[in-house]
């Protein structure tokens, strides 16, 4: 069984991110921010426009599920992205996506593996040159163009072994420059720089990480303990931040997140949902720089979250 999707279709990233706003699909009030991207990329992550492929494989143990999407991620002000900040320009070019998914038909068994491909996200941003030119600070502003390639994996587990399920996720993000970077703007400020003026532009070589466990203990039908640990590198090859540091750039613990969550479920009916979490937070990774402008040098690595929600379904 097979068919397609043409439109603003959901992407299939990892576990839950298709129906990651029904509160009684998510398995928690947040989901790994690592992978999920709420706090950054949001629109980006959750969908595309694009033509999407899928087919259904019935087996006699499980069912087999392949998708295939091609088109163009929501670009929409990007610029103005924590991700993709202080560029006047952000424009990303078409890419593909893949999902492979297997479902034990006891329905205890489910593993997943995602994976998405950009080939161009060309950043603008612009560049006082005003030092290499001789002129007063700000009056030389010029433009770099930077052509950078992205990579997506998400690998995604569950098993359920009587009262207890096991939720773990695994995410890599790559980015790359793909291209040499360019120069936009005035002719003569350009001429006037030194000619391996861009050698001094560092090209974009990152590599995060993330990974979490959930634990899922069903007490009754209407109570559920749970508790997560979740864990994000900005850097994989540096995962303490201390290079970051130590270049100058921000506290080394900007650069990281480790989550330790404990939380409740209670279903007191099949239409009404509550949720109560507790989170210890080492790190300051996750924060939003729109909402917190300098965190990278002003904040406190230990912090805590509790949070409480409410769902009703009709």
């Amino acid at each position: 069984m097979g068919g397609f999707r043409l439109g603003r279709i959901k992407n299939t990233v990892g576990f839950f991110n298709e129906t990651r706003d029904v509160a009684f699909t998510r398995p928690s009030i947040f989901l790994s921010p690592g992978i999920y991207r709420d706090h950054l990329l949001r629109e980006p992550v959750l969908s595309s426009d694009a033509i999407a492929f899928f087919h259904n494989y019935l087996m006699d143990h499980g069912d087999l599920e392949f998708d295939f999407s091609y088109g163009w991620i929501r670009d929409d002000n990007l610029e103005n992205s924590p991700v993709f900040g202080n560029r006047s320009d952000v424009t990303v070019s078409e890419g593909f996506g893949y999902r492979l998914v297997y479902i034990h038909s006891s329905y205890q068994t489910k593993f997943s593996i995602f994976g998405n491909f950009v080939d161009s996200v060309q950043l603008d941003t612009p560049l006082d040159v005003s030092a290499f030119t001789g002129s007063p600070s700000g009056t030389d502003i010029l433009e770099v163009s930077s052509n950078i390639l992205v990579r997506f994996f998400v690998a995604s587990f569950q098993q359920t072994i009587g009262t207890w399920t096991f939720t773990a996720e695994y995410g890599n993000i790559r980015y790359d420059t793909n291209e040499e970077n360019e120069l936009i703007g005035d002719a003569a400020i350009i001429g006037a720089l030194p000619t391996n003026f861009l050698d001094l532009v560092e090209p974009l070589d990152l590599t995060s990480e993330i990974y979490y466990l959930q634990i899922d203990k069903w007490i009754n039908k209407e109570f559920t303990i749970y508790t997560k640990f979740d864990i994000f590198y900005i850097d994989k090859y540096d995962k303490s931040g201390q290079s970051f540091e130590a270049e100058g750039d921000g506290l080394f613990y900007s650069r990281f997140i480790k989550d330790y969550l404990l939380g409740l479920k209670w279903v007191p009916k099949k239409d009404m949902l509550f949720r109560f979490e507790y989170h210890y937070v080492d790190g300051t990774g996750w924060l939003n720089p729109n909402d917190n402008p300098n965190f990278l040098e002003n904040s406190t690595r230990y912090w805590n979250i509790i949070a409480a929600s409410f769902s009703y379904r009709f």
